[in-house]
């Protein structure tokens, strides 16, 4: 195992407590015409997001104010130009508080942009390796460890850290944690939140250069993969490129959708066996890049992510099953219809929920029998209201769509459909993928830490 005296990769913004604000720094700028310096920072709490400051007097009080009044009771975007990047940002102001009438250090514009992600930096450089900040992933390990020299309790001690490579379509992702990523995590676990726990950083095998549009595909590649990875959408963001000189040519403020809550989601993932999602990640990207299936897999993953999300608002277990039961379907219609093309259009739309179900699974290699575990379903389908899981889940669903019908359901069934809905969804994209290895299974229960099992096709 490599050892080493810090971390693999090191953040460009660091980030030392649990929800605090990261300084993106402090720019010059014209702001409604009127030239002053703004701070940049990233912010977490209430929500994710950039913010933009004037905090103190650079200009005449009336000139700002009064413009920046005007916008707010109107409604509209200001602009935000930051000289020393030559860009300008469109941005709402959403707080403005002069001292007493007069400029003092309390006194205040906040602004935010108009998008979460901003381009800060894009010159007309080659981009040759970038670095990418993960909040709120797991420490993982794997067969690519390092160990890294760190400090516990005044001593220091060598500590396992996670890394793994991920490679496909001639780029490289290395993910690798940081020396604390143990306390992050377990700070996250204990309150919620948003950390940063790890630090990817990606290149082209062949150490080519490379353009901001094909960076900010492969960000958005990552987040959607590890988004799948944990169930939860994953915290992908403040993107640095550098040039073959290592200085910085590209920056993108701002981190994509991510989940502020680690604490109640499932997946296939095994954080004991970092190797699978390094197997899983060609087959996923080259599942974006066809045309047939890049539109539909954002959908499958949005539907996915939200059936598995049972501690939002939403979140009720009746509409798991009904999230979960939208994933199926637009798996089906994509591989069956419009990939393999094993039935016609018309013949899909003429088959019942459960069937369209079937045949996924059928072409997946999945066993579709309710689990001996999962008494409710079974109780449900001695009483002749449900023949298998497919039907199960069409059943409920139609149960929560249609609540004028008048129907006994077992207690906990919903749920147990739910779950068996989500391992459905799990076990077809991986199947497309092409994974034949191991994974940790939802229907696993109990479950010790680290168990797998191999995916049903390869046994």
């Amino acid at each position: 195992m490599e050892t080493r005296s810090g971390n693999l990769v090191d953040p460009v913004y660091p980030q030392d407590k649990m929800n605090a604000s990261i300084d993106l720094g402090t720019h010059q700028a014209k702001v409604t015409g009127s030239t002053c310096e703004v701070e940049v920072e990233m912010q977490f709490t209430p929500r994710a997001g950039v913010l933009f400051r004037v905090p103190e007097a650079q200009l005449v009080p009336s000139e700002i104010s009064k413009s920046l009044c005007d916008v707010i009771k109107k409604d509209i975007k200001c602009s935000v130009e930051l000289l020393d990047r030559s860009i300008t940002i469109q941005a709402l102001p959403i707080s403005i508080n002069l001292s007493g009438g007069t400029w003092g250090h309390s006194s205040r514009i906040v602004m935010v942009p108009d998008t979460s992600l901003v381009n800060a930096l894009c010159d007309r450089n080659s981009i040759h390796r970038a670095v990418i900040h993960l909040f709120n992933f797991p420490k993982f390990y794997g067969e690519s460890d390092c160990q890294v020299l760190s400090e516990c309790h005044g001593k220091q001690t060598w500590r396992r850290c996670g890394r793994v490579e991920l490679k496909a379509n001639g780029w490289c992702f290395t993910i690798a944690a940081m020396k604390d990523t143990k306390e992050r995590e377990e700070g996250l676990r204990e309150q919620g939140g948003y950390h940063l726990t790890h630090v990817a950083q990606t290149a082209r095998e062949d150490d080519a250069a490379f353009v901001s549009q094909d960076l900010n595909a492969q960000v958005n590649l990552l987040h959607e993969f590890l988004s799948f990875v944990l169930g939860r959408w994953a915290g992908v963001g403040l993107t640095c490129g550098y040039n073959d000189h290592d200085k910085m040519v590209f920056e993108e403020w701002g981190v994509r959708h991510m989940h502020p809550d680690i604490r109640h989601f499932s997946s296939w993932f095994c954080p004991h066996r970092a190797r699978m999602i390094c197997d899983v990640f060609p087959g996923f990207a080259r599942l974006q890049d066809s045309p047939v299936w890049c539109k539909a897999l954002k959908h499958i993953i949005h539907w996915y992510i939200a059936a598995n999300d049972l501690e939002s608002a939403a979140a009720a277990v009746e509409v798991q099953v009904v999230h979960a039961q939208i994933a199926l379907e637009t798996l089906a219609w994509t591989l069956c219809v419009q990939d393999k093309r094993m039935v016609s259009k018309n013949k899909f739309k003429g088959s019942t929920a459960a069937d369209t179900v079937r045949l996924l699974l059928s072409s997946c290699d999945t066993p579709r029998d309710i689990p001996a575990h999962m008494s409710p379903l079974l109780q449900g389908m001695r009483d002749g209201k449900w023949s298998d899981g497919p039907d199960a889940i069409a059943q409920l669903r139609n149960h929560v769509v249609h609540p004028d019908r008048a129907w006994e359901i077992p207690p906990g069934s919903f749920y147990e459909a739910g779950q068996l809905a989500l391992w459905y969804v799990e076990m077809a994209l991986l199947h497309i993928v092409g994974y034949k290895g191991d994974y940790a299974s939802r229907l696993m229960r109990p479950r010790w830490v680290g168990q797998t099992e191999p995916v049903p096709w390869s046994q």
